[in-house]
């Protein structure tokens, strides 16, 4: 009922300029324009980004008045690039749907209004404690009021207040001074990381939003502020751009976050240019040739442990499912290569032959497919040891079909602890490559970066944690 409702609160504008008395002759009537910003499509009013509505002569199709406007635009229905964008309406609009990006428009500091949509985003974006400080307004040296007096203010009680003024205290915003009371110091200590990130990271698949998510928490917690910038808009920056923005937001140092894909080239070589660390959070080997210190999981002794978990539970014959991924390591089976792979099955007593190792497209009929050539053999796998934790689900989805039950007819792990693995019948037991740790180790790199960086390190690369979450979807085989 969106349209009615405009509808309604417009003619309410309009009827709450009206007066009392006779005196009052509608001649002072002024126009009301709604200009309602719509995050979802409403095909009902127009299948166009905008649709103006107003006062029509329907006989005639000529205006009637100007005091009544509605505007309605659909934002889903703005797809324009930054660089499509010429009018100063089209630049408005993009902002205003990408706000998280704001900062690195091309174009920010060619027009005035665009700095004071920035200034209105830094204001709404600050914490409670960064507001203490705005609020007043007070330059160094600037006594604050009583806890008091200032609790009152914000609304908020003294515990949290105390809380806000230690956080303030921390980052060397304010400094508290017994008997004497709390100054603004303007020496903020908080340090400003750039997070480059990989495009599309709204896809549960991409490790991306999860590292995302892990220092974000891991920000709050060290007062660290967090710039994010999509990989395709830095690279779109020309090197002078790039470091006006490092000067304006004073980076010391950058988070290239690659989706668990080998770094492009050209990407490296622009960051690098900056002249700041970098730190590779979940990266991939032979990444480290970059100078960047580069955090990886140990993917084949990660693997190697979900391979002797399952022959704990006596399974000898296990199916091993990777997908074939070529923006990452082409050839590698999860840090294996077939030759090791097959090594290491014969080594630890497992069925070692080729043909239970299947490296295929990321689609559920190709899964499918290979699943059923395995189960329609002579001696068809008792467990399958999955590339990743989608892969496992899409596996459970097949299996049904089949009508295999997990672990009863055959037991299924995957890998990477995914969300939504928990809630599979049964759970799904994995590796979880603990993205989280990985993010907290990333920026514990960028605040220890006095030790590696500028200097000539031999080894700028270290291993990420990882750990067996043991839940329902394995069984032990010797049982059968």
């Amino acid at each position: 009922w969106f349209k009615e409702r405009s509808v309604y609160y417009l003619s309410r504008a309009i009827t709450r300029q009206g007066e009392p008395g006779k005196e009052w002759n509608y001649s002072d009537l002024k126009a009301v324009y709604i200009v309602s910003l719509l995050n979802f499509r409403m095909d009902s009013i127009s299948t166009d980004f905008r649709c103006d509505v107003g006062l029509m002569d329907i006989r005639r199709k000529v205006p009637f008045s100007d005091k009544m406007r509605l505007v309605y635009l659909q934002m889903p229905r703005f797809t324009k690039t930054v660089d499509e964008c010429e009018t100063l309406f089209d630049k408005i609009i993009y902002v205003l749907k990408n706000m998280d990006v704001l900062k690195r428009m091309p174009w920010l500091a060619q027009e005035a209004v665009f700095q004071k949509i920035a200034s209105v985003a830094d204001v709404a974006s600050l914490n409670k404690q960064e507001r203490i400080a705005y609020d007043e307004n007070l330059p160094p040296g600037s006594r604050l009021p009583t806890e008091i007096r200032l609790a009152r203010s914000l609304a908020v009680g003294q515990v949290t207040l105390r809380s806000a003024l230690a956080r303030l205290e921390a980052e060397g915003l304010v400094e508290r001074i017994r008997s004497r009371g709390t100054f603004v110091t303007g020496r903020s200590r908080r340090r400003t990381f750039l997070l480059i990130q990989p495009d599309g990271t709204e896809t549960l698949e991409t490790p991306s939003r999860y590292i995302a998510a892990g220092l974000e928490e891991e920000a709050e917690k060290r007062a660290v502020t967090i710039e994010v910038c999509p990989e395709s808009l830095f690279v779109s920056f020309s090197e002078e751009e790039r470091r006006a923005i490092i000067r304006s937001r004073s980076i010391s140092g950058v988070i290239l976050e690659t989706g668990h894909r080998h770094i492009p080239e050209k990407l490296a070589c622009e960051v690098k240019k900056l002249g700041l660390p970098v730190v590779v959070p979940h990266g991939l080997s032979g990444d480290g040739t970059f100078g960047f210190f580069l955090l990886r999981t140990d993917e084949k002794r990660a693997f190697g442990d979900a391979y002797l978990y399952l022959a704990k539970h006596g399974h000898r014959h296990i199916a091993s499912l990777f997908l074939r991924m070529p923006e990452e390591n082409p050839g590698e089976l999860r840090g294996f290569t077939p030759d090791t792979l097959r090594a290491f099955l014969k080594e630890n007593g497992l069925a070692s032959s080729l043909d239970s190792v299947a490296l295929v497209p990321n689609t559920q009929e190709d899964i499918r497919r290979q699943l059923e050539i395995w189960f329609r053999s002579p001696a068809p796998p008792t467990a399958i040891l999955c590339h990743s934790d989608r892969v496992a689900m899409r596996v459970y989805a097949v299996l049904r079909s089949l009508k295999l039950r997990v672990p009863e007819d055959v037991s299924v792990m995957g890998y990477s602890n995914y969300p939504g693995g928990q809630l599979l019948t049964p759970p799904l037991t994995t590796i979880d490559t603990r993205l989280k740790e990985c993010a907290r180790l990333a920026l514990e790199r960028l605040f220890d970066s006095g030790s590696w960086f500028g200097f000539p390190v031999a080894k700028r690369e270290a291993f990420t944690p990882y750990a067996l979450i043991e839940r329902e979807s394995v069984a032990d085989c010797r049982n059968r």
